[in-house]
């Protein structure tokens, strides 16, 4: 056999240190990039995880209809598992429908009358004599014009009313009458304040106005002067610009308190500024024309 020749590769020292450190610098790099790999899928896991972790009952019930809107979804049905599995799910609440008023029975003309005029019963504990006559007044009405079922029932308190107002007068008889009248109608005075309202003011007026009909003969006049002032405030404070109720209630008063001219000029007003309904107009021109 022939010699044949061997060859090999002899390296120099600096190429062995560049191969040793580039295949250490590989290495690192390898390892960089795994471990940045795994902290980007761990960071994306927590994401995630803290995403479902906030689910609430209404999240769930959502995922679950779109599982059974999509079943080929990946994920869904593992997320449900594992982050709404147990969860007590919310149950709507049936609408209800909105309840329907059945009509109510038209009233009938004694039923409207009993109902207005109940209203304006005072208190039967109260010791007022006005007061008990005025439910007297009011009963009588209810008698006559009320509910014929009803008679028997108005007619008892009307004596009963009645009673009271003797025994009322047989404890005042040290006062002479036009006295009690006046303790009780000035008993009623609304606030009169300088913060009072036009509506406290028109109340005020009509109580001095029936202070002037009803009290001591040597206190009318005082009364009336008091009831000019203070209709004279409400004019002020409303700039003669009253609603229909009130311009009823000033006409009114003004009338009680014989000053006619007063009362037509209020009402003049008021069909200049309101252009009030023929029925009103009627109402108050039956009140000026009253005599």
């Amino acid at each position: 056999m022939k010699n044949q020749k061997q060859y090999r590769c002899v390296y120099t020292r600096s190429q062995k240190i560049k191969g040793w450190l580039a295949f250490i610098m590989l290495f690192v790099c390898g390892i960089m990039v795994g471990v940045s790999l795994n902290g980007y899928k761990n960071e994306l896991q927590q994401s995630v995880s803290r995403e479902y972790a906030e689910f609430s009952k209404s999240d769930c019930n959502d995922l679950k209809r779109k599982m059974i809107q999509d079943p080929a979804a990946s994920d869904r049905p593992q997320v449900y598992e594992k982050y709404c599995e147990g969860r007590v799910e919310k149950k709507e609440k049936p609408k209800q429908e909105p309840k329907v008023e059945k009509n109510k029975e038209p009233q009938t003309a004694c039923q409207v009358i009993e109902e207005i005029q109940l209203r304006w019963l005072n208190d039967e504990k109260s010791g007022d004599v006005i007061l008990h006559e005025e439910n007297v007044r009011i009963y009588e009405v209810l008698f006559q014009h009320g509910c014929p079922e009803n008679q028997e029932k108005y007619r008892d308190a009307i004596a009963r009313e009645m009673d009271i107002v003797a025994a009322l007068k047989g404890k005042q008889s040290s006062q002479t009458t036009c006295q009690q009248i006046e303790a009780s109608l000035l008993n009623r005075l609304p606030y009169g304040g300088s913060d009072a309202d036009a509506e406290d003011r028109i109340e005020r007026a009509k109580i001095y106005a029936n202070l002037s009909e009803r009290g001591c003969p040597e206190n009318s006049q005082k009364y009336v002067d008091l009831a000019k002032a203070e209709l004279d405030i409400a004019r002020a404070l409303e700039d003669d610009k009253f609603d229909n109720e009130e311009t009823i209630e000033v006409v009114e008063t003004y009338k009680r308190l014989d000053m006619q001219a007063a009362a037509e000029e209020i009402f003049e007003t008021a069909k200049k500024l309101t252009n009030p309904a023929i029925d009103f107009i009627l109402e108050v021109e039956k009140i000026i024309n009253e005599k």
